[in-house]
């Protein structure tokens, strides 16, 4: 797969369109899925990844093949996303979306189930709540599974902001899953 996808960016590198496809099918949903992480609106997330695709023929002439595609193009994504991001005048709280959609549970999901999809919903609500710089970290971090070091020279950083940035990130969302979890006690002892 990695031999291909070199090929692929040499072919389009010469201006081959059937490269560019090949290269869009194969990479699309991890650059959706970053950008979904990323993105502080949900319905901007197709338009990102336009823009995305739109920057990769651009710069793929500047691509260093000694570092990773994949590495390049989540930095890629973690840049046109935090433009975007720039770019928006006006921001709209995607965690009251999800709760309004998800505040009946469907009766036939089992509890634990639910229970358990919604932590994560609040977990990933509080990561969008986190600024872009610490959120980009957290996504290329545990979603990416990317060491210090990659996500360094993804983002162009120097690593120790890197971990600055990642321990940041980590102790606003403890801050924020404990003020959650003690939301949700102080209102199931009102009843």
């Amino acid at each position: 797969m990695k031999e291909e996808i070199e090929n692929h960016i040499q072919h389009l590198k010469e201006g081959d369109e059937q490269a560019f496809r090949h290269i869009y099918e194969a990479t699309k949903d991890e650059v959706t899925r970053t950008a979904a992480f990323l993105a502080n609106r949900p319905s901007d997330v197709s338009d990102i990844v336009s823009e995305v695709y739109v920057e990769l023929i651009r710069s793929i002439g500047s691509y260093n093949e000694k570092l990773p595609f994949r590495q390049w193009l989540y930095g890629l994504t973690a840049r046109q996303t935090a433009n975007w991001n720039r770019k928006v005048w006006r921001y709209f709280r995607t965690a009251e979306k999800e709760k309004r959609y998800l505040s009946t549970p469907d009766a036939k999901i089992p509890e634990e189930i639910w229970l358990r999809k919604e932590r994560r919903l609040e977990l990933t609500d509080g990561v969008r709540k986190l600024s872009g710089k610490l959120r980009a970290v957290v996504v290329l971090r545990y979603y990416h599974e990317m060491s210090f070091p990659e996500i360094a020279e993804t983002l162009a950083l120097p690593i120790g902001t890197v971990k600055s940035r990642h321990d940041q990130a980590l102790k606003k969302l403890k801050v924020w899953t404990e003020t959650k979890t003690e939301e949700k006690e102080s209102k199931a002892h009102v009843y």
